[in-house]
């Protein structure tokens, strides 16, 4: 009987994720989706989130509105108050899961896009400490490093160093490809090696 009631949050949960799991997984992979769809993601996230908190179930409403600023005039109003929402949402998924390096670099991401550089340049040093070798973020948080460069100390300059090289031993043909592309990765990627 106690398991039951301690598992029935869970268990409701899981259901209230059911729906909008389809956008989740093809937001994952860096596709688009509907207005309506985004609306169907963060509603469920937001509903699954008041039975059982949970970091992952926070960290998917966060990107859901992420996705949904997108949809408003850059810097008006609107879009300003959908990515604070994103923020505190995913505040509270790294408060339930601090070690998760997605969910750094995407409260980095939000950051920026609030024009908080600082606490940008924060959370993206905390996505390299939390997942220093993860190669699939590489790309991204080298991207996201070369636009603020100047903001970073010299630790998170380490970091990005270190991933340089990481993506040279692993990803050549992605890093010659961003060096041709932009030129301060080409700067940061020669500092590099």
């Amino acid at each position: 009987m106690a398991l039951a009631f301690y598992s029935a949050p869970m268990l409701i949960e899981s259901f209230l994720l059911l729906p909008g799991g389809s956008t989740l997984a093809s937001l994952e992979s860096g596709n688009q989706a509907r207005p309506e769809q985004l609306e169907i993601l963060a509603r469920t996230r937001e509903m699954a989130s008041s039975v059982n908190e949970s970091g992952s179930s926070w960290s998917q409403l966060s990107l859901a509105l992420a996705h949904r600023a997108n949809l408003y005039e850059p810097g008006s109003a609107e879009q300003t108050a959908i990515l604070e929402r994103a923020r505190a949402a995913q505040g509270k998924g790294i408060r339930l899961q601090p070690a998760n390096p997605h969910s750094w670099l995407r409260l980095a991401y939000i950051n920026l896009r609030l024009a908080a550089p600082e606490k940008a340049s924060a959370a993206l040093y905390m996505s390299y400490q939390t997942g220093p070798y993860e190669i699939h973020l590489a790309e991204y948080r080298l991207t996201m490093s070369s636009g603020m460069w100047r903001q970073l100390d010299s630790w998170a300059m380490m970091a990005v160093y270190d991933e340089v090289r990481l993506l040279h031993y692993q990803k050549p043909g992605s890093l010659k490809f961003m060096m041709e592309n932009d030129d301060n990765v080409s700067y940061i990627a020669r500092q590099a090696l």
